[in-house]
């Protein structure tokens, strides 16, 4: 984190969301260390678009078979209501059925075709499906504050708000609303305790009768605000960064017929820090084939290119000498994931992950490098409970970036997260985390170790 806004005088490498486009030196949200864990990142993921979920008819029984008494409405626990005229309708009230966890970052990130494909069961379709969770905790971190050297550790409480609405009731119009709010309070850091992430997202998508094609169309909006350690520049110990990031991005999606799917979408962005004069503004382009219903495995590639224009940023050559004009940037990269399909008894599918990416800067080369990323996550699940651990590596090397005597500039990132979810009642669940992170370089500025814990209790609806 140090060597960026040494680098640049004054910028402290931050949020580039969500998601995306993955670059040191553009500070991706992926790589980025953060007082609040690991952060769900959704762009720029490919987002499917929205299907309706399908209806299972009821057998039909020949006349002499129905009698007065079966012609009656009956309760199901399942909280449906039958009747000989409306088949199947949902209860007034309020439709019960609960998404996992899983399930709603799978509407989220794209893959709400294949929670549907996967799990054989009825569904009504109300106007809007509402969903609603509230987590909160306590922890402790070893290194909130992303030190490179003396670190300070602090206990903290943590709450989580989150809701999704998902309107579906006409099946060629589809809307999505998806808000979060996260934050801890540190109880030992001296001032600028409060880390917060809140993030929302609109994505509305449109697919003409009879056609393979959608449309579609997404706004998102992420502000962060955490505080960092700067010991290692020229700054106060502990800095308070705020980051406000804006994104539009239209799409088209094509769906075949034996699960295959591509997209094809554009995104520009914004980002501006509050402390620091650092405006970014980001263009790009991606496409990406997918079949979520192959077994055993299921497949999903994309590639992507980003121009990245820093307003504030001045470019360098590899010595780190100053040049006449602000920096800018190309990524062009390739992102493949693997999902095992097959699931046996407790035990539930393994997914792999890479993404492969070369970044170049327009002059002096300061920020030329290739990364490779890769990720292994395994799940667990029984009826009261669900585990599942994943691990990340990030390897970056540059090209012309120079280190002192030590040669190339290069770091390695690694991470491994550990939870474990306990369901107590219908709407209550306790769970329990843990997440190490481990950063290594040929710079000792930036070195970076953090271990966190946390256990808390949540609610969902």
């Amino acid at each position: 984190m140090a060597w960026i806004l040494r680098s640049a005088k004054f910028l402290p490498l931050i949020l580039v969301l969500v998601c995306s486009h993955h670059s040191f030196a553009l500070a991706p949200f992926d790589s980025f260390h953060s007082n609040l864990g690991k952060i769900i990142i959704l762009t720029p993921k490919t987002t499917q678009t929205l299907i309706p979920p399908r209806f299972k008819p009821e057998p039909q029984k020949a006349p002499e078979e129905i009698s007065a008494e079966k012609v009656e409405p009956k309760v199901k626990d399942a909280g449906i209501v039958e009747d000989s005229d409306q088949g199947k309708r949902p209860k007034e009230k309020e439709n019960k059925t609960t998404l996992t966890d899983e399930e709603i970052d799978a509407i989220l990130l794209g893959e709400l075709g294949e929670w549907l494909a996967e799990d054989e069961f009825i569904v009504t379709k109300p106007n809007w499906y509402k969903f609603y969770t509230i987590k909160t905790g306590f922890g402790y971190s070893e290194n909130p504050l992303g030190a490179a050297f003396n670190p300070q550790s602090s206990s903290f409480t943590e709450l989580n708000l989150e809701s999704f609405f998902l309107s579906q009731k006409n099946p060629q119009h589809e809307t999505l609303i998806y808000l979060i709010a996260e934050g801890k309070n540190f109880f030992e850091l001296e001032k600028d305790e409060i880390a917060g992430l809140v993030l929302s997202q609109f994505d509305y998508s449109y697919k003409p009768p009879a056609s393979r094609l959608s449309f579609g169309l997404r706004f998102q909006y992420t502000y962060f605000d955490q505080p960092m350690d700067m010991s290692s520049i020229d700054y106060p110990y502990r800095v308070k960064i705020t980051s406000q990031h804006s994104e539009i991005s239209p799409y088209l999606k094509w769906k075949g017929d034996n699960g295959e799917e591509g997209k094809v979408e554009l995104n520009w962005s914004k980002e501006r820090l509050r402390q620091f004069e650092d405006q970014t503004s980001k263009f790009g382009i991606s496409a990406s084939l997918s079949n979520k219903t192959t077994r055993p495995l299921k497949w999903n590639a994309k590639v992507f290119h980003v121009n990245s224009d820093f307003k504030d940023r001045i470019a360098k050559d590899g010595l780190g000498n100053d040049l006449n004009e602000n920096s800018k940037t190309k990524h062009i990269g390739l992102t493949t994931k693997l999902t095992t399909a097959s699931e046996n008894g407790w035990s539930k599918g393994i997914s792999f992950g890479s993404t492969i990416e070369k970044v170049k800067d327009n002059q002096g080369g300061y920020y030329n490098y290739h990364r490779l990323k890769t990720s292994l996550g395994k799940k667990f699940e029984t009826e009261k409970w669900k585990s599942e651990i994943s691990l990340g590596h990030h390897r970056t090397r540059y090209s012309e970036r120079q280190v002192n005597n030590q040669g190339k500039f290069s770091k390695d990132h690694w991470s491994v997260e550990v939870g474990i979810n306990l369901k107590l009642k219908e709407d209550w669940k306790t769970y329990a985390k843990w997440m190490h992170e481990t950063d290594r370089s040929n710079d000792p500025d930036y070195t970076f170790d953090n271990n966190i814990w946390s256990v808390g209790l949540a609610w969902e609806k």
